[in-house]
């Protein structure tokens, strides 16, 4: 595509100075209306000519413009960091202000009534600037993008060359309206500017044709990376479902998870309260039979003083007869 800019280019540049010979070789025989005429294209074509004199037309122009001005670009990105700092800078300030005031306020002798709508202005104006720094920092983004072939200047451009091909398919016009009254060698002079023109004008049929099969191939890629993207927003629709899906099953299988845990815990719970049930039994009845054995050993101890002393007594008894 570039280098079909550059033929465009070169054509352009070699239709305007033929268009200039042919003027020269046939103004003296223009009537006064024709002559007006002419000079209204001739001039015209002057400023389209000085207009596109600077446009690039050797093998990788474009390329060289589009590294000169990604120069220019990226410069001024440069130079809107440098005002995003001072932006900053100025909302710092406005903060220690701030904050200086309500240090001093019992000594300010500005109300501060008067003090925080000044403030407040003075934000507002931060604000609006950090607005206007993203507007231009996206639009040196986007122009950097867009740089080439494609861009904004190159669409000017290509209006540039097809005003310039209808002011001298103008004069050209003119000038065979005037060509059967010029002198033999003259006429053929024009007559072969004339044939120069029609075959630039065949040139440019070819060179828009082989522009038409660029832009067919694009869109040929296009269609199969639009058809790819449709498939692929399907599928993440479906992914999307999926998930959705996945998040009610999960949040389902989080609340079984969650109702089997606490029944887990409630019959642990549960079983824990029991064996401790048993366990305090147990140590009770254990407690219980010790205390028991213990008391019956007593028991047998006391039965067996008692009838020791019996024993005991009934001798004593006996003797104190006798």
């Amino acid at each position: 595509r570039e280098r079909a800019l550059e033929i465009e280019n070169q054509l352009s540049d070699v239709r305007a100075r033929l268009a200039g010979h042919q003027r020269r070789l046939t103004e003296h025989l223009y009537t006064a209306q024709e002559k007006a005429e002419a000079e209204r294209l001739a001039g015209r074509r002057t400023l389209l000519e000085k207009a596109l004199q600077s446009l690039p037309k050797g093998v990788d122009g474009y390329e060289k413009r589009a590294r000169k001005t990604r120069g220019v670009y990226e410069e001024l990105e440069k130079r809107g960091k440098e005002l995003w700092v001072q932006i900053e800078s100025l909302a710092a300030q406005l903060a220690a202000i701030e904050r200086y005031f309500a240090d001093t306020k019992d000594k300010q002798k500005i109300p501060p009534a008067v003090f925080e709508q000044q403030v407040n202005e003075m934000r507002g104006l931060v604000e609006e600037l950090r607005k206007e720094y993203d507007r231009v920092r996206n639009e040196i983004q986007s122009a950097k993008e867009t740089l080439g072939v494609g861009d904004a200047t190159s669409v000017e451009e290509g209006k540039l060359r097809a005003e310039l091909k209808q002011v001298v398919d103008q004069e050209k016009t003119l000038a065979a309206q005037v060509m059967g009254r010029l002198p033999p060698a003259q006429r053929a002079k024009v007559e072969q500017i004339q044939s120069v023109l029609e075959r630039l004008a065949s040139i440019e049929a070819r060179v828009a044709s082989f522009n038409q099969r660029i832009d067919q191939t694009v869109d040929q890629r296009l269609e199969e990376t639009r058809t790819i993207l449709a498939e692929e927003k399907v599928k993440v629709a479906g992914y999307k479902q999926q998930v959705g899906e996945y998040e009610q099953q999960s949040d389902a299988l989080g609340g079984t998870a969650a109702l089997l845990a606490l029944r887990g815990v409630r019959n642990r719970a549960y079983t824990l309260v029991v064996e401790s049930d048993v366990g305090v039994t147990d140590v009770a009845w254990a407690l219980k039979d010790s205390k028991s054995q213990s008391v019956s050993k007593l028991q047998r101890e006391q039965e067996r003083e008692r009838r020791l002393l019996e024993e005991e007594f009934q001798q004593v008894r006996g003797a104190q007869t006798k």
